[in-house]
């Protein structure tokens, strides 16, 4: 078994080195392969190389050659510039020279000519002598021919002036005659207009004085006529109410004697069973701490002393009177006789008091 392990394992090593070996000339294979590959590279990379040193050296040699024709041309150019130099210049000398001699040809014509003017002066100045008395005669002669002219244009034109000055305050005086007389005209109208309006407002006025005086007095105979229906109608009121009093006294009157019936007859049978009537008895007549007695609270009477409407002047006092009357009529109530002035709110007895 030890045996085949080992062998086993020694086979399994020899395998390890053959892989090993197999790998590493496989490696070495590759690294000759790059390596090739490289010098071949690097060979086109020097071919390259040459390639553009030839060619630098060529347009190096080329751009000498230029440059050498470039140096020739300049010089071909400065030649010939020089050369056109020369032949201006010397055309400039020409023409200086012909210049020169246009003028001296000139100033020797000028001198003749000035010399011809001298001439033709100094002719001029002799003949202006000989007609120098016959010009004065004629400048004087013209001097006092223009000088009667113009005297005689002044003078003229002075009459002119005159004659347009008179003729401008004639027209003045005529416009202000018919100014004044149209402001006259306008004034007048004005005057006129003024005392039509004055007068149509004292119409206006007039009217509306009238208008207000018969509104007044349509006013007066309405309040008259309020004024005469309110008495009439508190006098209805101050009469109906009269009655109505008058008849709740009788009612009461009449409730009175049906309740002194009703307590005599409850006294007497009280007396006769036997009972005490004082209570009753003072229930029913009036005295001091015993009750109102037969006079009722509800039995009121008018106070017919007030002063009537006849008495008072105007209506405003009538209508002040007649209200009064009627709040006292309402206050002014009489209990058993006795005058008082407390409202009373109700009409119904209030029941015997014990």
């Amino acid at each position: 078994m030890l045996v085949i392990i080992l062998f086993t394992r020694i086979k399994e090593h020899d395998e390890q080195k053959k892989r090993r070996k197999e790998q590493i000339s496989a490696e070495g294979e590759a690294l000759r392969k790059n390596a090739t590959i490289d010098l071949l590279e690097r060979e086109k990379l020097d071919q390259i190389y040459r390639d553009q040193m030839r060619k630098l050296a060529k347009e190096f040699q080329d751009q000498i050659n230029g440059h050498i024709q470039m140096k020739e041309i300049e010089k071909l150019c400065d030649e010939e510039i020089e050369e056109q130099c020369r032949l201006f210049a010397a055309a400039k000398i020409k023409m200086t020279k012909m210049r020169i001699m246009k003028e001296r040809d000139m100033f020797q014509q000028k001198e003749a000519e000035l010399q011809k003017i001298q001439e033709y002066l100094s002719e001029q100045l002799k003949n202006a002598q000989t007609n120098e008395e016959a010009r004065l005669n004629r400048a004087t002669t013209e001097k006092e021919e223009k000088y009667q002219r113009d005297t005689k244009e002044r003078y003229d034109k002075q009459l002119k002036i005159i004659q347009e000055i008179n003729e401008y305050r004639v027209d003045e005086i005529e416009r202000r005659r018919k100014r004044l007389e149209d402001e006259k005209q306008i004034e007048l109208c004005e005057i006129r207009g003024r005392i039509a309006a004055e007068l149509a407002l004292t119409e206006y006025e007039n009217a509306c004085k009238t208008k207000k005086l018969e509104e007044r007095k349509q006013l007066s105979r309405q309040l008259l006529q309020e004024s005469m229906v309110k008495r009439v109608l508190a006098k209805k009121e101050r009469k109906a109410e009269i009655e109505a009093i008058t008849n709740e006294n009788k009612l009461i009157q009449m409730e009175e004697k049906f309740f002194q019936d009703y307590a005599t007859r409850v006294i007497n049978h009280c007396k006769a069973n036997g009972r005490n009537v004082y209570p009753l008895e003072k229930a029913t007549h009036t005295g001091s701490m015993t009750g109102l007695g037969t006079g009722l609270p509800s039995l009121v009477t008018i106070n017919m002393n007030h002063p009537t409407d006849d008495q008072h002047n105007s209506d405003q006092s009538t209508s002040t009177n007649d209200q009064r009357y009627n709040k006292e009529v309402r206050n002014n109530a009489m209990l058993n006789g006795n005058l008082t002035n407390k409202k009373i709110n109700t009409n119904k007895r209030l029941g015997f008091v014990w």
